[in-house]
């Protein structure tokens, strides 16, 4: 077996090679040619709604689905309200994008005050690119510039709907409302992981070198295709009846957990960004949107009512240990005045029965809210549990 295949294949894994369409193109072309399947090879691009082959896909799944939401999100009966309900997904991301775009004019009109009029407004957004032109020294020329800015109001954009349709997932304030975020969760779902609509193809690709261990040649035929497919930079592959989509592999963000070992994380956007849904993930823990964008977001009552323990602890540590002891209810249990450290320590207890002690980093000044076992009763015995007991020796601040 070639080493370099396998190298390629690695790479591919861990998402590391760039993506080539054209080279993707053609080794599916040639993968349908050699199954004898008679199919269009096409990218996915999102959104999936304005793609005929898949809204069709999407009501033969949902007719098939005994879910009395999705049959009221999509009468797949009605053509007429079928039609309705794409133009309705068309109508709500032209709404996000002039939200977008009115959100970043705002900005500009602060600086174009001058603007009274179409042609001034252009002018002054002309100045701005300059001014940014000449700030952005890599940079080659203003439309260099303009373009960064163009993907940095992109990625603002894109943060700014999801965290959007995360937050009206909860709120759905008519059912007009919850009958399309139904339908757009049920779409993404059969784009991302239906069953037979949806081919992974980090899985797939492996068929290759199991043909070539075992000298299977028929399965050799189709599987190198496959193979070359993803190592061009395709993640999956989507089947219509019409249409075979293929998705660019994700970019993803991660931390480090110890050794070669890593989990999906990411503080400003999401952790696992693609065509179909972008997901978001703190410390390996997957959570709404706009819990990383929009974290003010998050409520009391929604932290409360989350089952999930991981979730509810993300939740909270995006809305603040410190405010959240304050709003919940829990109550302290002791105080003291750390004469050493100059501060004052807190203990609270919260109505599940844990507790948490409340201090300020000495380098910082910013206050923690540290875990400490239901049987540490005093701000004494917490400091003296976290330090494994090394903190009645120290004399001075640390």
């Amino acid at each position: 077996m070639p080493n370099d295949i396998m190298k390629r294949f690695e790479a591919a894994c861990d998402f590391a090679v760039p993506v080539c369409p054209d080279e993707v193109n053609k080794h599916l072309v040639n993968y349908l040619a050699r199954i004898g399947v008679n199919r269009k090879v096409k990218q996915f691009q999102s959104p999936w709604w304005r793609e005929d082959a898949i809204w069709k896909m999407v009501v033969e799944v949902l007719g098939k689905v005994n879910s009395l939401a999705a049959r009221d999100a999509l009468d797949a009966r009605d053509a007429r309200a079928a039609l309705d309900a794409r133009d309705a997904l068309d109508a709500r991301a032209a709404r996000d994008a002039r939200d977008a775009r009115d959100a970043r004019d705002a900005r500009d009109a602060r600086d174009a005050r001058a603007a009274l009029d179409a042609r001034a407004a252009r002018a002054a957004r002309a100045a701005l690119d300059a001014r940014a032109a000449r700030a952005a020294r890599d940079a080659r020329d203003a439309r260099d510039a303009r373009a960064a800015f163009a993907a940095r109001d992109a990625l603002a954009a894109r943060d700014a709907r999801d965290a959007r349709d995360a937050r009206d997932a909860l709120d759905a304030r008519d059912a007009r409302d919850a009958n399309l975020i139904i339908l757009k969760t049920f779409g993404n779902f059969c784009c991302f992981r239906a069953g037979y609509y949806w081919w992974d193809l980090p899985w797939i690709a492996s068929v290759w070198f199991g043909a070539i261990e075992n000298k299977t040649t028929e399965a050799l035929k189709w599987s190198e295709s496959i193979l070359a497919s993803f190592c061009a930079g395709a993640w999956g592959l989507m089947w219509t009846d019409t249409v075979l989509f293929w998705l660019p592999h994700p970019k993803i963000h991660t931390e480090n957990t110890g050794g070669s070992s890593r989990r999906l994380h990411c503080t400003n956007g999401p952790a696992y960004a693609n065509e179909v849904e972008n997901l978001y993930f703190l410390h390996g823990v997957m959570v709404p949107a706009y819990a990383v964008t929009n974290p003010d977001w998050i409520t009391l009552g929604e932290i409360e009512a989350e089952n999930n323990a991981e979730i509810k602890r993300a939740l909270i540590e995006q809305f603040g240990w410190v405010k959240y002891l304050a709003e919940s209810g829990a109550v302290r249990i002791n105080e003291r005045f750390n004469d050493r450290d100059m501060q004052n320590e807190e203990l609270y207890e919260m109505k599940t029965g844990n507790r948490r002690f409340v201090v300020c980093d000495p380098s910082t000044g910013r206050k923690y809210s540290l875990g400490v076992p239901r049987e540490v009763t005093s701000c004494e015995a917490a400091q003296n549990w976290l330090s494994h007991g090394l903190d009645r020796l120290a004399v001075t601040r640390t």
